[in-house]
């Protein structure tokens, strides 16, 4: 295809300009294209008869990571719908957010804009005189940790006069007014009177008194208002006079000495004073390193969070307003990504694949991740086919799998009748490759990222391979409207005029379902192709996220398995990629986001800002909506093809396998010309991104030529391509010349494994690449 551009996924950053190019890529993005084909033409043999029955396995398995035995708690990501991992979180209550099945742990959000009801209850119906939701009965009382105004943090049943404080009293039984930060809270209490002021500048209570507390302000020197405050103690801090009521300073930079005793003479293991008895234990809330939250009597040493750890009776160590939240609670090992797409251990989140964004790294869950495993098996010959909820299928990830797998099987599963998938979402871990091109935004290989999809896509196949029985296979075919746009169509209009008049639309519309069921006709599984990126999670995501395709199978799997958990039940939905090259399912199409207008038609760009301020949308008012339309589009197209099912796979199974070197392969173009391919290479085009996630710099899809500027820094920094490297890949502009580039790893595969499995008349190809 002439002038095609070579990225297939958005590229946000300048260092993704190295990233990923999906069109050459090394990783085994399974291309799926089903062709209906007469297996006599093909092959002479007659096909068994209509009755002919397989033996069918199917299997799921998360892929997100392993539970952690302690939940990941993060209280100060924007988003925080689902703080902890639970196993379903499957309707929204009326606060707006998802509630838990049974067991599930309430959703808490600590740090949202607007938190009048943070837990999720059944009713919320009528306002008390707090102006927040009262609950009905057995409701949890509304908490709101971050607001502005913190008046009123209980909804009770009347707050109806002021007291001397200026704020609401509670009547009887009222449960008092807390303000935990608020900007002053000389009157954090309600009080009958406070009518004179104390040596420390803070109202004084009359009888009863009720001590005035102050958890926020800058200077706390006197939290407490007391007849006098003359002396200093070895806290450098004021001690009280009889009856002393201890100083209390929550939110002060160093908190050495955080209630005031009369003797702070020696430091413990913690390196803070300890008190003398009773000793009160410290407690720092706010502080840049919490490494010993409480005193205790020994903190010798430190886990793998890189913080100390607890001797008996250990109290674990919680941190709740540091940056990065990754391992809040001190465990013996914290070796790979939890539930909440954070890691347990002390780096930061895993990288995101897809948009080659350094900075876009999981800081928690959208929806998890799951291997979903198909085998077929003629009394012969065994297939098996998986769809897996990440980006693509590297070679690494491959072959750790099929390792696994003949430990586990022998040689049952294999090179030649083993597929393996990716569903294409670009809200998935990174790390799982060996290439350095794709080890750049992830910043290297991840074995915590790593590991989970290998356990992951295993134990589906173990599941599948234990559940198998004798079944039948069913195909149909339909076509889905709205759910996808071409986003390189000025690219698609190079193709021959005549090749573009056999199709009626410049992107596949076409779904594809197999229909899985037992003897008796009951369903046990289904697969369903169709073409479209996974980017509905646009690249501003920080959320681990199946994306589209993940969410129309647990539709269908939530249709199919009444009264089951998501990721539980017997019957198995896949939605695998197929053709998906090009094809977005953000069928706004591009807008320039500083203007409104539709970008260049041409190159994608926008007058001001270029190819960063061109952006498409997808049909929701964000992004999590636009990926359940698109998710239920795709659900409702192959809950009908799957009902409608009637057109029986029969025939043998086949498979093979092949190593191909892309650099040596002589194509017969006609009777008197021949072309041979040559090392990779990325060309400018890919340095522009797409429209789902464009590049920083000024560089255009489409492009023929090259950029003097770009030119010199790549010949300075990494060397001119060679002329036999340019002349084969003319009339595209190379940028870098991966397939030449062997430091510190090869850049780019030259020797790439290509697939087929047959089950009757129906071919499954495997390519490591993006058909259109």
């Amino acid at each position: 295809m002439a002038n095609r551009k070579s990225a297939c996924c958005g590229v946000s950053v300048l260092e993704a300009t190295l990233a990923v190019l999906f069109i050459i890529m090394t990783t085994v993005c399974v291309v799926l294209i089903t062709m209906m084909v007469s297996w006599k033409t093909h092959t002479g043999l007659t096909p068994p008869p209509q009755n002919h029955s397989y033996l069918i396995g199917v299997g799921r398995a998360d892929c997100t990571g392993p539970p952690a035995e302690v939940p990941l708690v993060s209280t100060n990501t924007h988003h925080q719908g689902s703080l902890w991992s639970v196993p379903t979180l499957t309707s929204r209550g009326p606060s707006g957010q998802y509630q838990h099945s049974p067991a599930g742990v309430p959703l808490v959000s600590t740090n949202t804009h607007q938190q009048g009801s943070l837990w999720s209850v059944p009713t919320l119906t009528t306002r008390g005189p707090s102006g927040q939701y009262q609950h009905s009965p057995a409701g949890v009382p509304l908490v709101s940790t971050n607001t502005h105004h913190q008046g009123s943090l209980w909804s009770v049943p009347t707050l109806t006069t002021r007291g001397p404080s200026g704020q609401y009293q509670h009547s009887p039984a009222g449960v008092p007014l807390v303000s935990t930060n608020t900007h002053h809270q000389g009157s954090l209490w309600s009080v009958p009177t406070l009518t004179t002021r104390g040596p420390s500048g803070q109202y004084q209570h009359s009888p009863p008194g009720v001590p005035l507390v102050s958890t926020n302000t800058h200077h706390q020197g006197s939290l407490w208002s007391v007849p006098t405050l003359t002396t200093r103690g070895p806290s450098g801090q004021y001690q009280h006079s009889p009856p002393g009521v201890p100083l209390v300073s929550t939110n002060t930079h160093h908190q050495g000495s955080l209630w005031s005793v009369p003797t702070l003479t020696t430091r413990g293991p913690s390196g803070q004073y300890q008190h003398s008895p009773p000793g009160v234990p410290l407690v720092s809330t706010n502080t840049h390193h919490q490494g010993s939250l409480w005193s205790v009597p020994t903190l010798t040493n430190r886990g793998p969070s890189g913080q100390y750890q607890h001797s008996p009776p250990g109290v674990p160590l919680v941190s709740t307003n540091t940056h990065h939240q990754g391992s809040l609670w001190s465990v013996p090992t914290l070796t790979c990504r939890g539930p909440s797409g954070q890691y347990q251990h002390s780096p930061p989140g895993v990288p995101l694949m897809g948009y080659a964004n350094t900075k876009q790294s999981a800081a928690g869950i959208h929806t998890r991740l799951y291997s979903r495993a198909f085998i077929i098996d003629d009394g012969k010959r065994r297939v098996v086919f998986v769809t897996a909820d990440v980006g693509m299928i590297s070679q690494r990830l491959r072959l750790e799998v099929l390792s696994a797998l003949q430990v586990k099987f022998g040689d049952v599963y294999r090179q030649e009748n083993v597929v393996l998938s990716g569903t294409h979402t670009h809200s998935g871990p990174g790390g799982y490759f060996q290439y350095t091109l794709f080890m750049v935004s992830s910043k290297g290989f991840i074995r915590s990222s790593t590991t989970p999809l290998v356990n992951g896509i295993v134990k589906s196949i173990d599941i599948a391979h234990r559940n198998m029985k004798p079944g039948r296979i069913y195909r149909s075919r339909g076509e889905l409207d709205h759910s996808s746009l071409n986003r390189s169509p000025h690219s698609y209009m190079n193709n021959p005029e005549d090749e573009r008049h056999r199709y009626k639309s410049n992107t596949d519309k076409q779904v594809m379902v197999l229909k899985f069921t037992d003897l008796d006709g009951d369903g046990i599984g289904m697969l369903t192709w169709f073409s479209v990126h996974a980017v509905s999670m646009n690249y501003t995501n920080r959320m681990v996220s199946s994306d589209n395709m993940g969410y129309a199978s647990y539709l269908l799997e939530q249709d199919k398995n009444p009264g089951e958990l998501p990721g539980q039940g017997g019957f198995v939905a896949g939605f695998s990629s197929s053709n998906l090259g090009d094809v977005s399912p953000n069928v706004r199409g591009p807008h320039c986001v500083n203007t409104g207008l539709s970008c260049d038609y041409l190159n994608a760009s926008c007058p001001v800002g270029g190819t960063k301020m061109c952006q498409a949308f997808g049909p929701g008012n964000d992004m999590f909506d636009s990926t359940s339309i698109i998710g239920h589009n795709v659900y409702r197209k192959a809950k009908e093809l799957y009902a409608s099912a009637v057109e029986e796979v029969t025939g043998a199974l086949h498979s093979a396998h092949q190593w191909v070197n892309m650099t040596d392969v002589t194509v017969q173009i006609n009777s008197s010309h021949t072309v041979s391919t040559c090392t990779p290479a990325l060309g400018h085009s890919f340095a522009a991104g797409t429209t789902d996630g464009g590049g920083d710099l000024n560089f255009t899809q489409g492009a023929v030529e090259g950029d003097p500027f770009w030119d010199g820094i790549r010949d300075a920094l990494l060397g001119e391509p060679s002329n036999k490297t340019q002349e084969c890949h003319h009339p595209k502009p190379i940028l870098f010349n991966t397939g030449e580039m062997n430091w510190p790893l090869p850049w780019h595969p030259q020797i790439i494994d290509v697939q087929i499995i047959t089950i009757g008349s129906v071919a499954v190809v495997a390519v490591p690449g993006e058909m259109t």
